[in-house]
């Protein structure tokens, strides 16, 4: 982006990205935890989070919980990718590859927020589509991470074309 790349950065710039990162991923690694802790990364416990379960004593979520969930999710998710994704795009990496992050990042928490609510209202198998969504959201949230770390630390400056 008119010669200004990641690997262009001076260091302090770098150390000041690399310390963002490191907390925006422990952010996002606690709220990982957070969801092995209600769930056991299990289907079963993904339905009884959102539908509830009399043995386990949990209770079904209300639609205004759900919506407090979803405004708070939406919102962070939107700021976690757009930041991580706004390093990428300095990266010297190809346009596709940045689009395409770009686009998947964007959708996959809407579909996630979905599942909560499907698995709720809808049916229980539903827990497969927040489940799925939630797995390739870490995923990419943790690749783009890793590439913005390689880029910005041991990436190549592109030559200007002459």
């Amino acid at each position: 982006m008119n010669g200004l790349s990641l690997p262009t950065l001076p260091n302090y710039a770098k150390l000041t990205i690399t310390f963002f990162l490191l907390l925006i991923g422990l952010t996002y690694l606690v709220g990982v935890a957070n969801i092995y802790n209600k769930t056991k990364f299990t289907v079963q416990g993904a339905i009884e989070n959102e539908r509830g379960s009399e043995e386990k004593m949990i209770y079904p979520k209300e639609a205004g919980d759900l919506l407090n969930l979803t405004h708070f999710h939406l919102g962070g998710w939107a700021m976690m990718f757009m930041w991580v994704l706004l390093f990428f795009l300095f990266s010297t990496y190809g346009a596709k590859l940045k689009a395409f992050f770009g686009v998947v990042a964007f959708c996959l928490p809407v579909l996630d927020a979905g599942g909560m609510w499907l698995t709720r209202y809808a049916a229980p198998g539903f827990a497969y589509l927040l489940m799925g969504a939630g797995f390739l959201m870490a995923a990419l949230f943790g690749l783009v991470m890793v590439l913005d770390f390689v880029n910005l630390w041991w990436g190549k400056p592109r030559v200007a074309a002459a």
